[in-house]
């Protein structure tokens, strides 16, 4: 606060002195701007709006690339190319399919006529011919998998940088609202303190005041106290700011997406869903791979056999034998069943996300409906306590109202500056919402 002065007459009488201190301060009291909430205002003009905005978006981007780091879920990402490997190479795996028979009788503990008898060869089965297209069917899918979980995670961590946007920019808020009540108490605090030494102001009015300014002062610490536990939040995600480095609201957000947009198509694009959708892909090919697996097969076996006995010529013969099942396994018919009814449910779990994703996109739009709404009103509620103030200030000045009357309107009007000083952050929160909702990345 501002209280030099000089006096031009060095003999100038002790009250014209304390009158004039007193006029300095309750100028300084009655003057003093309330910044802050000017500070976070959204620019009007489009030269400024969008440089802001690409400003904004940029830190958020930021934000969202540490966060997705430390996300816990990361590391899975990480075991799809091996999936995808290693299914392609069970595919192209035919010797896995195949067996050796070796088989050979002899009469040499029995009756000891001589007969020998080898045979060798390799038992098939026909349904490894649809090996590769069983295993790859699945192969192919990991790929994709691996990409929609990597955009899930950014969605993800998108939304926890939304979060700590918003809230570290409504504690700063709230933060420098109980710095400016504190200041302006103490101003308050010194001029009842000049009046009182002039005679002009009660022992009471001093007690008040004090008290008065203790009550700011805690609310102030109070305020800072949360400001810090928001930081010591954010730096657990790998951003580290302090009370200096916090996002200002400096421009008006604007959302990506249009309100009239193909609703349909933004749910089918959205990282969530697209990555149930992958998902579904996966476990339906890994089903269709177990059924693959648990069905009968025909077995084709190929080979030769050697006979042999005293006195007789050696013979010879190619062996041809085709096994086929008379029927279903016993598992098969019941895992055809689970299958159908997995399928059903997979369906059902991607209606149903399709769902929330949808009522998540309304209520965004609706919140920032309510919140375009609410910022012209915060806008004119300001205005009037600021008109309120100007004529209670003339009034005081007349002496037709009292001094906790002028204050009863300066705190007013203290408070309508902060509810338009949130109205703006909040109505900057619902832009970004809607983005999250919409399934947008910074």
């Amino acid at each position: 606060m501002a209280t030099d002065y000089i006096l031009k007459d060095q003999t100038i009488s002790q009250a014209a002195r304390r009158g004039r201190m007193l006029a300095v301060a309750l100028a300084a009291f009655l003057g003093a701007p309330y910044a802050h909430g000017e500070a976070v205002s959204p620019a009007t003009g489009d030269d400024r709006a969008a440089p802001a905005a690409q400003a904004r978006v940029s830190l958020l981007g930021r934000w969202r690339q540490r966060i997705a780091t430390r996300l816990p879920e990361r590391t899975l990402v990480e075991t799809y190319d091996r999936l995808a490997r290693q299914t392609r190479e069970s595919a192209d795996n035919l010797l896995g399919n195949m067996a050796l028979t070796l088989r050979h009788e002899t009469d040499a503990y029995t009756d000891d006529l001589g007969k020998r008898s080898w045979e060798a060869g390799i038992d098939f089965p026909l349904k490894a011919l649809g090996q590769r297209k069983a295993f790859r069917a699945l192969a192919e899918q990991y790929p994709t998998l691996g990409e929609r979980h990597t955009r899930w995670l950014d969605w993800q961590a998108a939304g926890i940088a939304r979060d700590l946007y918003g809230e570290l920019l409504e504690l700063r808020i709230l933060r420098d609202h109980a710095r400016e009540a504190e200041q302006q108490a103490a101003r308050l605090h010194e001029l009842v303190t000049l009046r009182e030494s002039a005679g002009d102001a009660s022992r009471l009015d001093s007690l008040l005041s004090s008290r008065n300014l203790n009550q700011t002062r805690i609310e102030a610490v109070a305020a800072q106290a949360r400001l810090r536990k928001g930081l010591a939040l954010a730096a657990t995600w790998g951003i580290d700011l302090d009370e200096e480095d916090l996002p200002k609201a400096d421009a008006d957000s604007r959302p990506t997406i249009e309100a009239d947009a193909d609703q349909d198509g933004i749910i089918r694009r959205h990282p969530r869903y697209l990555w149930i959708e992958a998902s579904n892909a996966v476990a339906s090919a890994q089903t269709e791979l177990a059924l693959w697996e648990s069905r009968a097969s025909n077995e084709l076996f190929l080979g030769g056999k050697q006979d042999r006995a005293d006195g007789a010529p050696d013979e010879a013969s190619l062996v041809f034998q085709l096994r086929i099942p008379l029927g279903e396994s016993p598992g098969y018919r019941r895992a055809t069943a689970e299958a159908a009814q997995q399928r059903r449910q997979r369906q059902t779990e991607l209606a149903r996300v399709k769902q929330e994703l949808t009522q998540a996109l309304i209520e965004s739009r609706q919140s920032l409906i309510a919140a375009r709404k609410l910022l012209p009103l915060a806008r004119q509620q300001a205005e009037t306590t600021r008109q309120a103030l100007a004529l209670s200030r003339q009034n005081y000045e007349a002496g037709e109202i009292g001094l906790q009357d002028l204050l009863i309107v300066q705190k007013e009007h203290l408070q309508a500056q902060l509810e338009l000083a949130l109205a703006k952050a909040r109505s900057i929160r619902a832009y970004q919402q809607l983005n999250q909702a919409a399934g947008i990345l910074p």
